[in-house]
């Protein structure tokens, strides 16, 4: 049933589907920054000339709808408005993803979805997903395993992942998996 409702959802936007989660419950030194997000996704339309399906909690909304904004009538905005069977759904539904290193990241690898996590100083070994589906980009340097929600430092660490790095590693994980 929630596919369904998640196929009827995404209907009037253009495919292939990448869904976005810029959020991450561990606050600013987990989220990659919100302008990289955007850009990522303006270059997934433009190249892809796919539609983008914004996702997150109720505390995600003002950033989702933001990038709804700027990228116009190819994207959709359903920060907190899904169920979480509708939210996996939706993610099962669409082509690629990238999130922080966050809960909708592991449910994104749960169901197999090809895509990217971006990672600041947490150690990917510890909490990256499972499975071969989602790339996990970091930038050199330590790894830490209390990292205090405002850190600077891992701030810094996130903003120096380009939007064109994660893009690449996108493609590469959807071609992966559909070589598969």
């Amino acid at each position: 049933e929630t596919l369904a409702e998640a196929q009827a959802q995404l209907k009037d936007l253009p495919q292939p589907w990448l869904a976005v989660m810029p959020g991450a419950a561990r606050g600013p030194a987990k989220r990659w920054p919100p302008a990289h997000f955007a850009a990522l996704a303006r270059r997934w339309v433009d190249e892809q000339r796919g539609g983008v399906v914004l996702l997150g909690g109720r505390d995600d909304a003002a950033v989702c709808a933001e990038m709804a904004t700027a990228l116009g009538p190819a994207a959709l905005n359903l920060a907190g408005q899904t169920s979480l069977p509708l939210w996996v759904s939706l993610l099962k539904t669409c082509g690629a993803v990238v999130a922080n290193d966050s809960g909708g990241m592991h449910l994104a690898a749960a169901v197999g979805t090809p895509g990217a996590a971006v990672f600041g100083l947490t150690d990917p070994a510890r909490t990256g997903p499972l499975g071969r589906t989602i790339r996990v980009l970091q930038d050199p340097g330590g790894r830490r395993r209390d990292i205090a929600r405002d850190s600077a430092e891992a701030q810094k660490r996130l903003a120096a992942i380009s939007p064109e790095r994660v893009y690449e590693t996108l493609l590469e994980a959807r071609r992966e998996s559909t070589a598969t």
